[in-house]
């Protein structure tokens, strides 16, 4: 019993260092990049949201293309339309919405980042730290999601070799934030994949241990 409880505190200590840490790299950041999360006058968003745009299965593809289209970030930004999928591109970002084929809601905004304007640490900033890990051997990407915002995050480690630990510092290069629907389906295909937030530590321990997550 007494183990379990020291474990319990270990844990706790390492979460909440790991949040904190977290805070201290982004407020180190450009205000610019944490608007990222925040609608386009700065308030914050009522739900998970990117550029002010949340998939919550109300919102339609027209309105959150017409809501982005308006959006600072976008101004000057190259246009492509492809019928279910619209977006926006620049030498550093690209922002694309999507919806099913025959729907006109939104179903999801995919934000895919070329340089290194964001990092681990902004994300967590902005929405704690993640509930799962994926991992996978002889690759750099990491990705981290979030439950309640059916938010997938994919990070770049610097480099291999295995054995590297995850940094705050580690450049994000993808964000993809789901309706529900589209979010369970690919918690479902990663699967066995799925570890729980263990904290800042060496990667293989995300993917040298069964895992222990209810795939619903």
């Amino acid at each position: 019993m007494g183990r379990l409880i020291v474990l319990c505190a270990t844990l706790t200590a390492l979460l909440i260092g790991s949040f904190a840490a977290a805070r201290a790299v982004g407020n180190h950041l450009p205000p610019h990049i944490h608007a990222w999360f925040k609608h386009a006058d700065g308030t914050p968003c009522a739900q998970a949201c990117l550029f002010g745009i949340t998939p919550d299965g109300a919102l339609s593809f027209e309105a959150a293309r017409q809501s982005l289209a308006a959006h600072p970030i976008t101004q000057g930004m190259a246009v492509r339309d492809r019928g279910t999928q619209y977006g926006w591109r620049s030498s550093g970002i690209e922002i694309l919405i999507g919806r099913a084929a025959e729907s006109d809601l939104l179903a999801w905004i995919n934000v895919r980042i070329d340089n290194r304007a964001l990092v681990m640490a902004d994300v967590i900033v902005a929405y704690g730290i993640p509930d799962y890990v994926v991992a996978i051997p002889n690759s750099i990407i990491t990705d981290l999601l979030y439950l309640p915002s059916n938010l997938q995050v994919s990070t770049l480690r610097n480099a291999l070799p295995e054995n590297q630990p995850l940094r705050l510092t580690h450049s994000v290069y993808n964000l993809y934030l789901q309706d529900q629907a589209q979010f369970g389906a690919l918690l479902v295909n990663l699967g066995g994949n799925l570890k729980t937030w263990r904290g800042l530590v060496d990667v293989t321990r995300y993917y040298n241990r069964p895992s222990r997550v209810a795939v619903p």
